[in-house]
């Protein structure tokens, strides 16, 4: 009888960590744990494919240095590890990294630092979402908005916008100028 149950425990066991394991290597965020040094322990698939290499063990081999080699900026790198042996956990910092081959890009972060029985840091684990697109289209909406700006208070005509009760939400230049009032308190009237 406790052959069985020693038995089925190891079963059981095994078929817990290949549910891990199945979730770990296809998760569509790229999943890792770090030394405080630096250094990669683990790192699955999508981390490495975010990052432009081939496999998580190529990745793991080529990247000796965290900061130096991912952060574009390496002093966000120290303030990330300040901030977890603070904290203990960080989520949703928006840093850039470089790819493999030299490129940047945008993710955003969430780790834990990951400590023994009375306090000590062991090593860092987290998970990385690549958010490139989404800063690439704030960059540009903020882009199109600038001009958007330009173009507005340099015509040689008052321009605004008003709600539906008659309330100001944006001037020219060129309405202040016409009514005498500064654009915050024109902002404050109504029309």
């Amino acid at each position: 009888r406790d052959v069985t149950e020693k038995t089925k425990g190891k079963e059981a066991l095994i078929v817990s960590e290949k549910k891990y394991r199945n979730i770990f290597d296809n998760a569509m965020e790229g999943i890792f744990q770090t030394t405080l040094d630096g250094k990669f322990i683990t790192a699955n698939p999508a981390m490495a494919e975010m990052l432009g290499y081939s496999s998580a063990e190529e990745f793991k081999n080529c990247i000796t240095n965290i900061g130096r080699q991912l952060y574009v900026d390496n002093s966000m790198r120290e303030e990330i590890i300040s901030e977890l042996k603070r904290n203990g956990k960080i989520t949703g910092v928006e840093i850039q990294f470089y790819k493999k081959d030299g490129s940047k890009f945008w993710v955003e972060i969430n780790i834990r630092a990951v400590k023994d029985e009375t306090g000590n840091i062991l090593y860092f684990e987290g998970a990385n979402i690549d958010i490139d697109s989404r800063k690439q289209a704030e960059n540009t909406i903020r882009e199109s908005e600038n001009k958007y700006r330009t173009y507005v208070n340099s015509a040689p005509t008052g321009i605004y916008t008003i709600d539906g009760q008659g309330k100001y939400l944006d001037v020219n230049d060129k309405i202040c100028k016409i009514l005498g009032y500064s654009r915050d308190e024109i902002l404050k009237l109504s029309i």
